[in-house]
């Protein structure tokens, strides 16, 4: 499901599913886990306690500097998030 949602390239159908994903019990570590080994373009951003999705590496690399933190960081605080 969450790689088919990958395949829109649309922000807003990737975080409907996301969420979808998540309240059957995922963790946010577990969502960005399942791209990575999917190779998906979709990335989980740690943001103040919430979560923002952004498509491609150079996007992913933009937005964890901009949080001041690491793409290692940004895992780690994806694993802190709870569930919602």
């Amino acid at each position: 499901m969450l790689l088919v949602a990958d395949r829109t390239k649309e922000i807003d159908e990737i975080a409907a599913i996301v969420d979808v994903v998540m309240s059957e019990g995922a963790t946010a570590a577990e969502v960005e886990q399942a791209f990575r080994d999917g190779s998906a373009q979709s990335y989980l951003i740690a943001n103040d306690d919430k979560l923002t999705i952004v498509l491609g590496m150079k996007e992913m690399l933009a937005a964890v500097g901009e949080a001041n933190m690491t793409p290692d960081q940004n895992r780690q605080a994806l694993a802190s998030l709870s569930k919602e």
